[in-house]
């Protein structure tokens, strides 16, 4: 911690040794940097007075405090994506559905249908299989929170078959 007070015979300039401080300065224009990581108190007294002091510092009675800025926020962590579950065979023109949680509080979720765009979507998912081909088909399926999404979308797969002919 450094001090230094003006007017006066001449300015005053302390460093402390380790540990809590307290600093009480009288009139006149004081410089006064706390920054040493340890709780200290601070009080200016008349006069203008600037001081950088830590974030955990007391100050009272001065003009000017100058602190550190506060740390960028950490961005929220990626949200996870249950299994996919749902039937594996459906019959063309029946909906095929599935079902799917996220352990993360508040995700909402964002499904696709093979290499289809990504859209908002709630489980159950339903896909209409009428104008689906016969076959293998995939929905993947991603958490999503604030805008931030699982990496490792959870995949269901499908497939879909001719309708039994009716006698």
């Amino acid at each position: 911690m450094t001090t230094s007070s003006t007017p006066g015979p001449a300015p005053t300039r302390s460093t402390p040794g380790a540990g809590n401080d307290q600093v009480r300065c009288g009139e006149g224009t004081d410089t006064i940097n706390v920054q040493d990581g340890q709780v200290d108190e601070v009080d200016c007294g008349d006069g203008q007075d600037t001081v950088t002091a830590d974030r955990v510092d007391v100050v009272k009675n001065c003009e000017t405090v100058n602190l550190p800025p506060l740390p960028a926020p950490a961005p929220p962590a990626a949200p996870e994506t249950s299994q996919v579950v749902g039937l594996e065979y459906v019959k063309r023109g029946a909906k095929a559905s599935c079902v799917f949680v996220s352990p993360t509080a508040g995700a909402g979720f964002q499904c696709r249908l093979d290499n289809r765009s990504w859209r908002v979507c709630s489980s159950p998912f339903e896909v209409n299989t009428r104008k689906l081909s016969l076959g293998k088909h995939e929905v993947y399926v991603r958490a999503a929170v604030v805008g931030n999404v699982d990496a490792t979308p959870s995949t269901f797969a499908f497939r879909v078959q001719k309708p039994t002919k009716r006698r």
